[in-house]
């Protein structure tokens, strides 16, 4: 069992409520495949503290946002963002959809709260 677990990935469908389980290799084939097609590239060095550092002093000169704000919309702990792969079923060859895990980002919490904003905007 042990081997089938190492050898083997349960993961979501792109459409559906189905889990599909592949071959570990052709899954990692497939989001190899994709990340070269649209042109991704290696990062050799985690940027996210800089970002973090970026996103705090942007705030912080932001005249709109009072410090209560400013505390709040700051990510304790940025993580940059991780990759999810789908497979598209419905697709002949069955290449993967991308799902990208943003919530840890250093701007999650403020796009969010900008989100919230726009909404409120639109509806009045």
């Amino acid at each position: 069992m042990k081997e089938l677990k190492e050898k083997l990935r349960l993961i979501p469908a792109d459409k559906g409520k189905m889990m599909i389980i592949i071959d570990k290799n052709m899954l990692d084939d497939k989001v190899h495949q994709f990340l070269t097609d649209n042109q991704f590239s290696r990062l050799y060095t985690n940027a996210t503290d800089k970002y973090q550092k970026q996103v705090k002093q942007i705030l912080q000169r932001c005249n709109s946002i009072i410090c209560k704000q400013v505390k709040h919309l700051i990510q304790k702990q940025p993580t940059p963002p991780t990759l999810q792969a789908r497979l598209k079923l419905h697709k002949p060859i069955i290449p993967i959809r991308p799902d990208v895990n943003n919530i840890d980002m250093p701007t999650y919490k403020i796009a969010k709260h900008m989100s919230k904003l726009l909404e409120d905007c639109l509806d009045s």
